[in-house]
């Protein structure tokens, strides 16, 4: 996810460390397809 940093703000990027984090925690199905629908936001 590195090289979204040049143009995501800031509150993106903590957006993005909190699923990074989540998934981190509770690697589940669910989880991570909440991620993947929030990151094609983008």
């Amino acid at each position: 996810m590195k090289y979204y940093i040049h143009w995501l703000t800031l509150a993106e990027l903590t957006f993005l460390d909190e699923i990074d984090f989540i998934l981190r925690k509770w690697n589940t199905n669910e989880v991570e397809k909440f991620a993947l629908f929030s990151l094609q936001l983008y």
